[in-house]
């Protein structure tokens, strides 16, 4: 099995610095570019089926990559970003003062921990290892990706919230055989022009 991950668009709120978490936001011209962009790149692949989260800015990226695919698309909540609860929309930089992912323990006022995020992404690790497809692509968020590929290497929140990057509309690929999985590439953005 492959399976294809990108991240939303650029939407507003990233080129603001504005922490989003779940809240929803919409992507921006840039990030119409991008969607263009992917599907240029991925016209040659071949995809079964596309999986995403629910939110807006990944919804418009998955409908057009389907469409362009012509193939059955799932929103699932299981693909969100990590839920910031109270902190939700605020600056990224009044976010790092806080440093809560130091403590994959705190949990945010109506949000999640880290830990909950980890839990969140190898449940749909297994959900998606389940599906009859082949070639299969996800569409998430960024924390949700480092989480998602963070805990395939054994890393811990503070390890792949430091050291891995997904980028907008960037691609990677990793295959699956039984037990065992083969990062192809990570955070792909030769094919973007427009970042």
């Amino acid at each position: 099995m492959r399976l294809f991950l990108t991240r939303h668009p650029i939407a507003k709120a990233n080129i603001e610095g504005i922490a989003q978490g779940q809240a929803e936001g919409d992507i921006n011209e840039n990030g119409l570019k991008q969607i263009e962009e992917l599907i240029l790149r991925l016209k040659d692949e071949k995809i079964d089926y596309v999986f995403s989260s629910d939110s807006v800015r990944c919804k418009k990226l998955a409908s057009a990559v389907a469409n362009s695919k012509r193939v059955g698309l799932v929103y699932n909540p299981i693909f969100r970003e990590i839920n910031n609860g109270d902190l939700s929309n605020i600056s990224k930089l009044e976010i790092s003062r806080i440093r809560f992912w130091e403590d994959i323990l705190w949990r945010p006022k109506g949000g999640e921990s880290l830990l909950d995020l980890d839990e969140r992404s190898k449940r749909s690790k297994e959900y998606l290892l389940n599906q009859p497809y082949e070639r299969m692509l996800l569409i998430s968020h960024g924390w949700f990706l480092k989480s998602f590929v963070g805990s395939l290497l054994l890393m811990n929140p503070m390890e792949y919230l430091r050291r891995l990057k997904f980028s907008n509309c960037s691609l990677s690929e990793i295959s699956f055989d039984k037990d065992n999985y083969i990062i192809e590439y990570l955070n792909n953005r030769e094919y973007l022009k427009t970042r």
